[in-house]
């Protein structure tokens, strides 16, 4: 199906790793090492501002991601702030739109994040890699609100 018949009012304009701390005194991890695992995430919606030329609303949301892997001889800390700016085209509701970049916003921004950390965590030691596991949006947007109020 053509996509521009389908595609989302709500859309990712750009990304920025606004922070990457990585502290890593691993040199093999492999299955026969019993690792302990944290793994914590939040995020803060920072702006949302109507553009009246565009009539566009464009929202930034940072996305915090806290890994810290620990064996009995080693530690592996990764914490990263992830900002992604989004746009909409309906811009007659900005609750809406605040909603969405708590629920799409950091589900997109938790799939990059993800990838990211793969990625360097792949090449930080031997044998190891760390694939941060799926997680519900949904109870992630909910926990958020709880705090916010």
């Amino acid at each position: 199906m053509n996509v521009e018949k389908i595609k989302s009012g709500f859309q990712l304009l750009a990304t920025s790793i606004l922070k990457l701390d990585f502290k890593n005194n691993f040199v093999i991890m492999n299955d026969s090492i019993k690792v302990e695992r944290t793994l914590d995430t939040s995020y803060d919606i920072n702006d949302i501002t109507h553009d009246e030329e565009e009539n566009l609303l464009m929202g930034t949301i940072t996305l915090n991601v806290l890994a810290l892997i620990k064996s009995e001889e080693a530690e592996m800390n990764i914490n990263m702030n992830l900002q992604g700016c989004f746009i909409s085209e309906k811009t007659d509701d900005i609750e809406a739109f605040k909603k969405m970049l708590g629920i799409n916003g950091c589900a997109t921004l938790y799939s990059i994040a993800r990838s990211i950390i793969l990625s360097i965590t792949s090449q930080a030691c031997a044998g190891a890699h760390v694939l941060l596991p799926m997680i519900n949006i949904f109870e992630l947007n909910e926990s958020s609100e709880k705090e916010q109020e």
